[in-house]
């Protein structure tokens, strides 16, 4: 963690909270600084800090209360059909592939560079509300129309006649990171200190979205000929269909449960270092994928600390989607939504227009 002091009067800090997907997830680092804050503004918190001496924290082994594995935690039934399915997926020689619409063939996967590049964008708060209010209306989150933005952006960006056309962007394909700590017991007899809501460990797993090739298509036909004016008016009700489309996608997944999820067989792979190294031969999966971790009260106790600001980034993983957009916001406080994607992979024109796509389409809703 880093904090960073502006020059002059101190009136506020930068705290950064960067992790290893390996050991958070994202709602760890909401977690985090939800603890920060109530910490911060407890004026008991410096007096019960008996492990602190000399400005040394000396923390005592918390081996007996780790995080166990999901699969310790809650019962995940998986069918033969479904376990089959997957281990056909993941073992299947390529050249039986023939065609598969969850691939990005037009984004291959690449080990270098591995730097990540980062666009942020922020929606202020009476803007984010009506957005809000739009979405309501129209059966879906948030989340949903942050799947339909970049399908807009991406369809048109992509399309034929194009500086940047790719034949093979006909269909996108998506993915929703879901917290799971909702299925998990609190307090369970197996784990009597285990708390969900508050533990900072990965609890969570994938929705699946697909937009087909009609879809796409649609979208491209709708706007063949408008000017730059008229192509949000002309996509809005297919874009509020396809948010729709993508709530719908999560609602389902959520009534199902941890049935049949992935995380079930996660226990079959002995090494995970062979996994990734095998992911590496394989075409990507994913033309981007979407956290977001809601809101955040930022506010402390009377004149205490305050959050005003909170920003949620994701770094490249090379067998990941070609974009991140992931986003957070601290209540009655602007909305943050980040894309991110590793460069090189894709002209930096791209991101950078989706960016812009994604501001002028959020300004746009909440007009």
């Amino acid at each position: 963690m880093s904090v960073l002091y502006p020059e002059g009067s101190l009136k506020s800090l930068d705290i950064i909270f960067c992790w290893n997907h390996t050991n958070f997830d994202g709602v760890s680092g909401k977690i985090l600084h939800q603890s920060l804050l109530r910490n911060l503004n407890d004026s008991n918190v410096d007096k019960e800090l008996h492990c602190l001496k000399n400005n040394v924290l000396h923390l005592e082994s918390v081996a007996d209360r780790f995080p166990p594995p999901p699969e310790k935690l809650i019962k995940i039934p998986i069918s033969w059909g479904f376990a089959l399915s997957t281990a056909w997926k993941e073992l299947k020689p390529p050249f039986l592939v023939s065609h598969d619409p969850t691939h990005v063939n037009w984004a291959p996967l690449r080990e270098e560079p591995y730097r990540t590049l980062f666009r942020t964008i922020s929606i202020d708060d009476a803007t984010l509300k009506k957005v809000i209010d739009k979405c309501r209306s129209h059966q879906t989150t948030i989340t949903g129309l942050l799947h339909a933005l970049p399908l807009a952006s991406l369809s048109l960006q992509l399309a034929e006649g194009k500086k940047h056309h790719q034949k093979e962007a006909n269909s996108m394909y998506a993915i929703t990171a879901l917290d799971t700590r909702r299925f998990i017991p609190t307090k369970s007899e197996a784990y009597p200190w285990h708390v969900p809501s508050t533990t900072m460990d990965n609890e969570m797993t994938l929705c699946d979205h697909m937009f087909d090739q009609n879809l796409v298509s649609e979208i491209r036909t709708k706007v063949k000929g408008a000017s730059d004016e008229d192509t949000m008016t002309q996509l809005e009700g297919i874009v509020w269909s396809a948010a729709a489309q993508a709530r719908k996608d999560i609602q389902n997944k959520l009534d199902q449960g941890m049935n049949n999820d992935p995380s079930g067989l996660m226990g079959l792979v002995k090494d995970w270092r062979i996994q990734k190294k095998q992911q590496l031969k394989k075409p990507r999966v994913g033309a981007w994928g979407v956290s977001n971790l809601g809101t955040m009260d930022g506010e402390g106790e009377g004149s205490g600390w305050k959050i005003e600001r909170a920003v949620f980034q994701l770094s490249c993983e090379i067998t990941s989607p070609v974009f991140h957009i992931s986003s957070m916001s601290v209540k009655g406080k602007e909305m943050c939504v980040d894309i991110s994607w590793q460069e090189g992979i894709i002209d930096a024109e791209i991101g950078d227009k989706l960016a812009s796509d994604m501001e002028a389409w959020l300004r746009f809703l909440g007009a």
